[in-house]
C-alpha cells in the first residue's frame, strides 16, 4: 500500500495534468460557519420539544437514521422550513472552496459536483474574478440538468458546477430534491451527472472531499450501479488526528456508513481534510 506522501504527489501531478474532477459534500463547508447535519438535526428536534429518548432513537450516536433531505422533507410536510434552509445562505468560503476555485481559475479543474445547498463554491469562484455564465455555469434544476451536453462540456473551457441536491438560491430546487430523496428517487438527468463524473474519459481521477456517504436513498445506489469505470477515486475521509491510507475496496467506512466507491480503483485517505488541502 502506498503512503501519504505518494498519495499527495499523485494527486498533485494529476491536477497539474488536468486529470481530476471534484466531488464534494457538506464536510467542506464545516469551517465556513455552517452547522453540521447532526448538530442541526439535533437542534431542530430539541426546539420541537422531542423527548431525549426519542432523539436518541432518531439519531443513535448523534447520527441520523435517514438522509438529511428526507428528514427535512418530513418537517416540510407539517411546517414552513424556509427559515431553517436560509442558514445555508450564510457562511464564507474556507480553504476547501478557495483551493477548488483557484484550481478552476487556471482550468486545472473544470468539473465540480456537489451535494451541498450552499453557495460557497460560487462565492469562491467569483472572488477569484470568475464571472458566472461566462467563466462558469451552475446547474441545479431539473430543466438545467436536462439541457446538458456532456460532449460539448468536454470541449469547452467553461467550468461546470453541478449541484445534484439543488441550491439555496432556488428553494424549489431543494424541495424537489427533498421529495425525491424521501421517495428514494434520483432523476435520470441527475444520474447522468454522477455517471459523467465517475466514469467519463475526459478525466482519469475524482477527488472526493467532505462526503460522509450518507445519501443512501439516492446518490449512493447510483454510484454503486456504475460498472467498469476506469476512473480512479481518491476518497478523503475526514479524521482529525490520524493519517491512514486504505484501499478503496474496503466496504465500510469508519463512520459506519457503507462505502459506495468499493467497485472502483483508488484509495481511501483518512486524514484531516484541511491539512491535506494545505499540503
Amino acid at each position: 500500500m502506498t503512503d501519504y506522501s505518494n498519495i499527495l504527489k499523485e494527486i498533485s501531478e494529476g491536477i497539474k495534468n488536468k486529470d481530476f474532477a471534484v466531488f464534494c459534500g457538506a464536510g467542506i463547508s464545516f469551517n465556513s460557519g455552517l452547522p453540521t447535519v447532526p448538530l442541526l438535526a439535533e437542534s431542530i428536534l430539541k426546539k420541537l420539544d422531542v423527548k431525549e429518548e426519542y432523539i436518541k432513537e432518531i439519531m443513535p450516536n448523534l447520527k441520523l437514521k435517514l438522509p438529511f433531505e428526507a428528514f427535512m422533507e418530513t418537517l416540510a410536510e407539517n411546517s414552513n422550513i424556509s427559515k431553517i434552509l436560509n442558514l445555508f445562505k450564510e457562511g464564507e468560503s474556507n480553504a476547501n472552496q478557495i483551493l477548488i476555485a483557484k484550481l478552476a481559475k487556471v482550468r486545472l479543474i473544470k468539473i465540480i459536483v456537489t451535494t451541498n445547498f450552499d453557495m460557497l463554491i460560487e462565492k469562491a469562484l467569483e472572488k477569484e474574478g470568475l464571472v458566472r455564465n461566462k467563466d462558469f455555469k451552475v446547474y441545479y434544476t431539473e430543466n438545467q440538468f436536462s439541457e446538458i451536453d456532456f460532449n460539448a462540456l468536454n470541449n469547452s473551457n467553461k467550468i461546470s458546477v453541478f449541484k445534484v441536491h439543488g441550491s439555496i438560491e432556488d428553494m424549489e430546487s431543494i424541495r424537489t430534491t427533498m421529495k425525491a430523496v424521501a421517495s428514494e428517487i434520483l432523476s435520470e438527468k441527475r444520474q447522468n451527472v454522477l455517471k459523467y463524473i465517475f466514469s467519463d474519459e475526459s478525466h482519469k481521477n475524482v477527488l472526493v472531499l467532505g462526503y460522509s456517504c450518507s445519501d443512501f436513498f439516492d446518490i449512493n445506489p447510483q454510484i454503486q450501479r456504475i460498472e467498469n469505470s476506469e476512473n480512479k477515486i481518491f476518497f478523503v475521509d475526514y479524521d482529525e488526528t490520524t493519517t491512514y491510507i486504505k484501499d478503496i475496496k474496503d466496504k465500510n467506512l469508519k463512520n459506519g456508513n457503507k462505502n459506495p466507491f468499493n467497485k472502483f480503483n483508488g484509495y481511501i485517505v483518512e486524514c484531516n481534510t484541511d491539512n491535506l488541502v494545505k499540503d
